[in-house]
């Protein structure tokens, strides 16, 4: 979409429109940090164990 589109559209159109986009966007970040923090507790790796 081109900027110059927004400035001949409805204003509160647009401006909910935005903020669904920013809304659905925080949900995503939520999700993934959310996804990522599980992640950090198990460890992808076996412990190395000292045969010495």
């Amino acid at each position: 979409m081109r900027i110059e589109t927004l400035h001949h559209a409805d204003k509160d159109k647009v401006e909910t429109y935005i903020l669904e986009l920013l809304l659905w966007l925080h949900r995503l970040a939520i999700k993934n940090k959310a996804g990522s923090d599980a992640a950090e507790m198990r460890p992808n790796i076996k412990p190395h164990i000292d045969t010495t």
